[in-house]
């Protein structure tokens, strides 16, 4: 199962809808309640629709200084005038500015606070303040409700019985790949997971990688899933995930949440340029056009129909670089940039280490690798305050 839920459109829904029932008019002065990103979202669909936002209000003191002081920031060092920017009020502060015709808009999980003080001090009642969606009620909430919620334990054990089924067939196929990141350093460090981590991530040469998808095949049990510019907004780049049809998983993001199996990620390892500046360009011209996607998702009001017609017409290629052909290969999109980036060397040979009860490959320069992804000194233990999960996800049994 794979499916992809779009919350900015759904408050972009929810605004159309109060545009069209009267409720907001462009005679009136518009005001956000928090200074979070969904508060930031919502003064974005405000805008993509002609409608000016008067303020900000937040009752959080040192959020409000720390966003001012970024404002002021920018203004000094960016603008020449300050009729841009939108101010930000506490709600008493804000008091002082009400006259008639303000409306009222949120889309923060918790604005209690400020929606209590304003209904008890102002002549604006709780059906004057208007919520951009139901946080309550969001759509992963539903979907999970009657399902059983799998503990961190049964998420790892289906990890490892697909890594189990990948390694299998990557022997069977004579197929190249190796566990990459955390999971590379789960392996050599604690000889299987990292025990605060929740998730199994490999990478495999381009040229095994597009021949591990025209072989594998769906069973009862397992399914392979492309993630490309279909289902995946921050990045323009494919890669597999091989799920497991028994189970769901939901990964929730800020405005958008989407809904696969329990997995195991699969990315292709690419060469790149040997000169380090046309390398680090390289890297870095992806990182701009996964950047211009998130533009381009916000100025759609994250509508995906719109979001995919304009990237689809922006794709450029990648494939210039062939990993058996170059003296240096990286993975895209991870988000390390050049850090994911070293020399083909570092796989030559391939090691046979254990994955808590099952052994898997890991390439024999994984300290080159290691040390330019999480920099000298990784074999030691983070600090207690540094081991908490990465991801904000839920898995779920579906059968």
């Amino acid at each position: 199962m794979e499916y992809f839920y779009s919350i900015l459109k759904q408050m972009d829904d929810w605004l159309e809808s109060l545009i069209e029932k009267g409720k907001i008019k462009r005679s009136d002065k518009l005001a956000i309640l928090g200074l979070d990103e969904h508060s930031f979202a919502v003064r974005t669909l405000l805008e993509n629709r002609g409608y000016r936002v008067e303020c900000y209000i937040s009752e959080k003191e040192e959020r409000r200084e720390r966003v001012w002081r970024s404002v002021k920031y920018a203004l000094s060092h960016y603008f020449n005038k300050t009729d841009s920017y939108i101010r930000i009020y506490s709600v008493d502060e804000w008091r002082r500015e009400t006259g008639e015709n303000w409306i009222i808009l949120y889309a923060s999980e918790d604005c209690s606070d400020e929606i209590d003080k304003i209904v008890n001090g102002t002549h604006i009642s709780k059906e004057g303040i208007y919520c951009l969606y139901d946080w309550e009620n969001a759509d992963y909430r539903k979907k999970a409700e009657k399902l059983k919620r799998m503990s961190l334990n049964e998420l790892k054990v289906v990890e490892k019985e697909i890594l189990s089924c990948f390694d299998r067939f990557c022997e069977k196929n004579n197929l190249r790949y190796w566990l990459s990141g955390g999971s590379m350093l789960g392996t050599v460090r604690h000889k299987g997971f990292i025990p605060w981590d929740d998730d199994i991530d490999v990478f495999m040469p381009d040229v095994d990688y597009e021949r591990f998808l025209e072989l594998f095949q769906e069973n009862d049990k397992i399914m392979c899933q492309i993630v490309d510019d279909e289902n995946d907004v921050w990045g323009h780049y494919k890669f597999a995930r091989l799920a497991d049809k028994r189970t769901m998983l939901i990964e929730k993001y800020a405005f958008y949440n989407h809904f696969v199996g329990v997995n195991v990620e699969i990315l292709p390892i690419v060469g790149l340029p040997d000169d380090e500046k046309e390398r680090i360009a390289y890297i870095r011209r992806y990182e701009k056009i996964n950047a211009r996607r998130r533009e381009v998702f916000f100025k759609c009001s994250g509508d995906m129909n719109k979001f995919r017609k304009i990237c689809d017409e922006e794709q450029p290629s990648f494939d210039t670089y062939r990993f058996d052909d170059s003296e240096y290969v990286g993975v895209l999109g991870t988000g390390y940039y050049e850090k994911d980036c070293t020399t083909r060397s570092v796989y030559e040979e391939t090691l046979r280490m254990p994955f808590e009860d099952i052994m898997v490959n890991i390439p024999q320069g994984y300290q080159e690798y290691l040390d330019n992804l999480y920099g000298k000194g990784w074999e030691e233990w983070p600090p207690e305050e540094k081991r908490t999960l990465a991801h904000n996800i839920e898995a779920y049994w579906i059968c």
